[in-house]
């Protein structure tokens, strides 16, 4: 015989899990959207930060050699 109850159960659980199921397909895309509008941002930090490490290399490289040129190294 069909059993009402335990296909109510059934419904419910299923439809439970497919909610379950579709907020964390939810929650994935968000992060994966949230991930790719914030690479633009860390782009541009990387690139500030390298143009900065140039600066502080080329500067470093200026006071040697200026101190070679004092001390008549060169």
């Amino acid at each position: 015989m069909y059993n009402h109850d335990y296909y109510a159960t059934l419904d419910q659980a299923m439809v439970k899990l497919l909610k379950h199921t579709a907020l964390n397909g939810l929650r994935t895309l968000n992060a994966i959207a949230m991930y790719l509008f914030m690479q633009p941002t860390r782009l541009c930090e990387y690139i500030r930060y390298r143009i900065q490490l140039e600066r502080d290399y080329q500067r470093e490289t200026e006071i040697r050699f200026e101190n070679l040129k004092q001390h008549g190294h060169i």
